[in-house]
């Protein structure tokens, strides 16, 4: 296990199996609220969606997550979690730096070559398509370079049909997606507060999204594009099943890494008989057109 340094945030992944419930409240016994629960499939648009998800929670085989920035603090958990149950446990260091380092300071607005990204109050974009964003703290609002990345492979392509947005965040690709011409649109997030700012954003925006709380949808039906934007290694182990949901035809748009660690995502992306078509760099971040080789 490398050692801990303030460049690395510890991710602890608790695989519980049946045991879901008591594990749960053992972890909560433990004086731990601020984990996170990565749900099969909750469809955010349920009248009760507290209901809804209690109901997955209680049935569903997903990994809980606790972040910190040491290990030792969760090592006295994992412990007694590996005595007490027959759970896998995954450990990680999430390296930090960089990515905080990719936000854009002063930000306010992203204009690219058809978008005009900003809150409500921000004015300018003339001429452009104007997608507007609630303020607030969730990942995606286009001041992080890979958002922007992804952003301007995106806007290079009108699309038809499904667009699945892995880690959706504020909702901005599928925002994007929408004028793009995909007709079908869903956004996923490990966060309840991701989906809750993407409803807002949806709403704000008059477009209709399907947001899910979770990982991947659990529908096997095919999707003409899939965005992706989360650090690798969790992109890496997520890029299979992202081929498996993906349309024969269809497109692949990936971010989350930059030029140091980018080989490890292409050597996974060539394994999985897929290629690099298209490439945006934004300030070191690299996002990546991908597509079924040939």
């Amino acid at each position: 296990m490398t050692a801990m340094t303030n460049e690395q945030t510890f991710e602890l992944t608790i695989f519980p199996g049946t045991m879901r419930m008591d594990v749960l409240a053992f972890i909560r016994a433990q004086g731990i609220e601020d984990f996170v629960e990565s749900a099969g499939e909750v469809n955010a648009d349920e009248d009760d969606w507290d209901l809804a998800f209690d109901d997955w929670s209680k049935a569903d085989l997903g990994p809980i997550l606790i972040y910190r920035s040491s290990r030792d603090e969760l090592s006295s958990l994992i412990l007694q979690l590996k005595e007490k149950f027959s759970v896998t446990i995954h450990e990680k260091w999430i390296a930090d730096t960089l990515w905080k380092e990719a936000w854009e300071p002063g930000f306010s607005s992203l204009e690219t070559e058809r978008f005009f990204i900003a809150a409500p109050s921000i004015e300018g974009g003339e001429g452009k398509i104007r997608l507007r964003l609630i303020e607030s703290q969730v990942f995606g609002s286009g001041q992080h370079a890979t958002t922007q990345a992804l952003i301007r492979l995106l806007e290079k392509r009108t699309g038809l049909g499904r667009f699945l947005d892995v880690g959706t965040g504020t909702g901005v690709l599928c925002l994007a997606a929408h004028h793009l011409g995909f007709d079908t649109l869903c956004g996923t997030d490990i966060e309840d507060s991701a989906i809750l700012n993407s409803q807002e954003n949806a709403h704000l925006n008059e477009i209709s999204i399907e947001l899910l709380l979770g990982s991947l949808p659990v529908t096997d039906k095919p999707w003409d594009a899939i965005a992706c934007n989360i650090l690798p290694p969790t992109l890496t182990d997520l890029l299979q099943d992202l081929k498996h949901r993906l349309a024969p035809h269809g497109s692949l748009y990936l971010a989350g890494f930059n030029e140091a660690n980018a080989e490890g995502v292409l050597a996974e992306i060539t394994r999985l008989h897929l290629t690099v078509a298209d490439e945006c760099k934004v300030r070191g971040w690299i996002g990546w057109l991908v597509t079924h080789a040939k």
